[in-house]
């Protein structure tokens, strides 16, 4: 029977063996290294280089224009046509260049001015109608067609003298046949026998067009009564500071005469 006591120096006659430390590292051997997932292998190889995806290809290519940049606004991209662009060697005349009518004022000119379209509201021109007819030209048919209507008077007076008509009858045909004349080949023809054999005629002022039976029956009127004053009605074309030569009874039917050719 095993006795169980403590030893002169208070041991105890029999000591249980130390229990093995099981987080204690082994005497003499060291816990192999774990490997360095940055390291570089061994032998001074490098990882391969990552392709640049914006990096140019070899062969001395060039960059294309605004390669790697966003276009502005409003610009193709890049391989497109641009849908606005005008096709080469099809530009209308004067393509990108100012026209001569409607240009802004000139310097020292007022606001709100605008030159006039070529050949409009000029001296010695007529839009669309042709060049405004000289005085002399107005003038010689004027005395053609006097001596025209003095050959027809003459012949009327002498058929109502012969027939013992009465001369107050005979002037009064005789004015009329001058107003429908002048009436009527100026409104409707637009020329009389004199300004036919010059070349002239005479148009609307608005329209370039022939100005009617009425307004040419009121030409000839005016006319006439404004040369009865010291025929200063048949000089009143020179009073026009426009250059026109546009006699009281043209501004009264709002007629000019031209050149008809």
């Amino acid at each position: 029977m095993t006795q169980w006591g403590t030893g002169p120096n208070g041991e105890s006659g029999d000591e249980q063996p130390a229990q093995p430390d099981p987080w204690a590292k082994p005497s003499g051997a060291q816990q192999p290294a774990q490997p360095d997932p940055w390291a570089q292998p061994p032998g001074g190889s490098q990882q391969p280089a990552q392709p640049d995806p914006w990096a140019q290809p070899p062969g001395g290519g060039q960059q294309q224009p605004g390669y790697g940049q966003q276009p502005g606004y409003g610009q193709p991209q890049p391989g497109q046509t641009d849908p606005w662009a005008q096709p080469p060697g099809n530009q209308p005349p004067g393509y990108g260049q100012p026209q001569g009518y409607g240009q802004p004022p000139a310097y020292g000119q007022p606001q709100g001015y605008y030159p006039p379209a070529p050949g409009y509201n000029q001296p010695g021109a007529m839009a669309g109608t042709g060049a405004v007819a000289s005085m002399g030209t107005r003038f010689g048919a004027f005395v053609i067609d006097i001596v025209i209507l003095a050959i027809i008077n003459f012949i009327v007076g002498a058929v109502f003298a012969s027939a013992g008509g009465n001369d107050g009858v005979s002037s009064l045909l005789q004015l009329i046949i001058a107003f429908g004349y002048f009436g009527y080949l100026i409104g409707v023809n637009q020329q009389t026998l004199g300004m036919r054999l010059l070349n002239i005629r005479v148009v609307d002022a608005t329209t370039g067009g022939p100005i009617g039976i009425g307004r040419g029956l009121l030409r000839y009127l005016v006319q006439i009564l404004t040369g009865m004053l010291c025929l200063v009605g048949y000089f009143s074309p020179f009073f026009d500071k426009t250059k026109r030569y546009q006699g009281w009874h043209d501004k009264a039917a709002g007629d000019f005469v031209v050149r008809a050719g």
